[in-house]
């Protein structure tokens, strides 16, 4: 296997066999491998995870920072982002309306799998782009085209006194993605357990 440098495009792929197939891995890699990206995998089948199922995906595609940036700012050519747009349609289409079941301390429950992308830039914030609630492959694609206007924004702005972790989700009516602050969501679901 070659030497992956920090400052190698790469795509990383969470998931759970079952719904992504290793044939599907192979098709998103031939796809990535035009545009001079490579993949890393990740089966996440049979892991014992922590109880973070609102806050993270089961299935995400992880861009990577220098990836990233060369996208925001425009130096990775529209043949790049055509690219992660076609794995993360494509992807969506597998796992849309899919369950998986999650064994708990007291039972073993099925679950919704949830999907997204994840992204960061050094030491400004990470993002958790989640697809819940899109139903439709226009809807899809203009989720995507908005997250890279999303995140044009947030580069341009200061950067934070801390690093933070935000959860977007895409309003179809507005056309927008909205965050939240991860800490302060699990924060506010620790309280409302509590009361």
């Amino acid at each position: 296997m070659d030497q992956i440098t920090k400052d190698d495009q790469l795509l990383a792929l969470h998931y759970l066999s079952g719904p992504i197939m290793a044939s599907d891995i192979n098709e998103i890699k031939n796809i990535l491998k035009k545009v001079n990206v490579s993949l890393i995998e990740l089966d996440k089948t049979g892991e014992y995870t922590a109880s973070l199922d609102d806050f993270t995906n089961v299935i995400s595609i992880l861009i990577n920072t220098p990836l990233l940036l060369n996208i925001v700012q425009g130096i990775g050519t529209n043949a790049l982002w055509d690219a992660i747009k076609l794995v993360t349609v494509s992807t969506w289409k597998k796992v849309l309306g899919k369950k998986y079941k999650k064994i708990t301390s007291r039972q073993v429950e099925e679950r919704s799998i949830t999907f997204g992308i994840e992204a960061s830039f050094n030491r400004i914030a990470s993002y958790n782009f989640r697809f819940d609630g899109l139903t439709s492959e226009d809807e899809m694609n203009k989720a995507l085209d908005k997250i890279l206007d999303f995140l044009r924004e947030q580069k341009d702005k200061e950067k934070e006194e801390e690093w933070t972790v935000y959860l977007g989700n895409f309003n179809i009516e507005e056309e927008k993605w909205e965050t939240r602050n991860l800490l302060e969501e699990i924060r506010n679901k620790s309280i409302n357990k509590i009361n």
